[in-house]
């Protein structure tokens, strides 16, 4: 591959640029190495083992990333750094494997190659209120994952090795230290929204979890119009908005029904204003011992700030994050409550208070 080529991956983010490549490995390898990435300190590759998988997914904006960063610290826990994007042929949906690919398409169609520009730029907080441009440490070697999947993928391999080893050899890249928890992490915006690919998630990982947030429709609305891009508004038709957010509402419903003690539906609002009760018993449910930890948004143990498009002080970030509705004009907040109403009230039947 020339040199126009290696530059160009360099600054790749995106798993179609190596699969569209004639040899993904000859891709990969140059883009570890247009980043300048090197191997940790060789070790001894312990062989992948089956671990199930605790998934995280409901709307943007609706509190996946303070969980996934509150469940970070636990020493039991395996948690994916930031988003997994392990999503193919999208980020959002579940990933369509292909068990006639080699080792290194595989790793490629999992891989989430943002991973390796954290490694070495150091990972910072997304959200336009962040409040400062510190990069924290991300001691994850990118090479050493790719390496010890192709060493370490079976040679006859189904759906479920191919994610054990891919998820086995990244921690081992990342967190050694934690090669006895019990169970891995992830959040996926939106995945839920799409019942074939959770129903592809618990085909593969009939040991697994799902847990969605819901969160007051009204907020939810004011929190994702903000999220612009470019100071564009791309979110602001509260119609079409109100659609998106019953759509997900019938799902966890659906999911509640379809997956019985497999699926946790969560209220954004008792989780903010009632951390350690909720967490207690989320992580009793994940089958794991409560631990203070828990209690502190961290990104490998190390605290961490909010992901938020507001400035609002630290100190009343939790108050603020229930009142993003006071933004909206009073028509808007009205018109929300109205479209919601019906799946407002089924909610409130089926547990959640919202």
């Amino acid at each position: 591959m020339g040199t126009r080529e290696t530059g160009r991956l360099s600054r790749v983010t995106d798993k179609l640029e190596f699969l569209r490549a004639d040899n993904a490995a000859e891709a990969l390898l140059d883009y570890f190495s247009g980043l300048g990435v090197q191997p940790k300190t060789a070790s001894e590759r312990c062989p992948s083992r089956s671990i199930p998988l605790i998934l995280i997914s409901q709307l943007p904006r609706s509190g996946g990333s303070l969980l996934s960063q509150l469940f970070d610290g636990h020493p039991r826990l395996l948690v994916y750094p930031w988003e997994m994007k392990i999503g193919f042929p999208s980020k959002s949906r579940w990933p369509d494997l292909k068990l006639s690919d080699t080792a290194d398409r595989l790793f490629a169609t999992l891989f989430h190659a943002e991973l390796a520009l954290f490694a070495r730029k150091g990972y910072q907080k997304n959200g336009k209120g962040r409040r400062t441009k510190e990069r924290l440490r991300f001691n994850y070697s990118p090479i050493e994952h790719y390496q010890s999947f192709v060493s370490l993928l079976p040679s006859d391999p189904n759906r479920r090795s191919i994610l054990d080893t891919y998820f086995c050899t990244l921690f081992e890249a990342w967190q050694p230290y934690k090669s006895n928890a019990d169970a891995v992490v992830g959040f996926v915006p939106k995945m839920a929204s799409f019942p074939d690919s959770i129903a592809s998630f618990f085909q593969d990982y009939p040991d697994g979890r799902l847990i969605s947030i819901l969160r007051d429709p009204a907020d939810w609305f004011a929190s994702r119009r903000a999220h612009t891009k470019s100071g564009q508004v791309r979110y602001g038709n509260v119609d079409d908005e109100m659609r998106i957010w019953n759509r997900m509402a019938c799902n966890a419903l659906r999911y509640q029904k379809d997956y019985g003690a497999q699926f946790f539906m969560l209220s954004f609002r008792e989780l903010v204003t009632n951390r350690e009760g909720t967490l207690r018993r989320l992580v009793q449910w994940c089958g794991v011992d409560f631990n203070p930890c828990l209690l502190e948004q961290t990104f490998d143990g190390n605290p961490i700030e909010s992901n938020t498009n507001f400035d609002d002080p630290e100190d009343r970030l939790s108050e603020a994050v229930l009142e993003r509705k006071r933004g909206l004009a009073k028509c808007e907040c009205q018109k929300a409550y109205e479209l919601t109403q019906q799946m407002r009230a089924e909610l409130e039947r089926a547990g959640l208070h919202l």
